[in-house]
């Protein structure tokens, strides 16, 4: 089954395009100098076009892996993120990307 995204009436993003969004969001994270960076770059998912950030993070006493995407409608944000820590991440990361690729935004 693929994993529904509902964009609700949340945070207005002003029509900002999506690589903007990309752009700015990327910018954002690459700030920490601490960041192990996989991936990031806009890709399509079930016909909708998203941005993915994928990266490694040093936390207070672990390391995590975040895949963040992101996609707008209709002035709408719609952030979606998967975390793990280093120790688990073997174990989950594989699921992880299977359920974040079956993603499917409704307007």
């Amino acid at each position: 089954y693929p994993t529904r995204i509902l964009i609700s009436r949340g945070t207005e993003i002003g029509g900002i395009p999506l690589p903007q969004m990309h752009s700015t969001m990327d910018r954002l994270f690459h700030a920490n100098r601490n960041t192990e960076w996989h991936a990031s770059e806009l890709v399509t998912i079930n016909n909708r076009q998203w941005f993915q950030m994928d990266f490694t993070i040093q936390a207070l006493d672990t390391r995590i892996r975040n895949i963040m995407y992101g996609t707008s409608s209709g002035g709408r944000a719609a952030l979606v993120s998967f975390n793990v820590t280093q120790e688990r991440e073997e174990q989950w990361i594989e699921a992880a990307k299977v359920m974040l690729a079956s993603m499917r935004a409704i307007d």
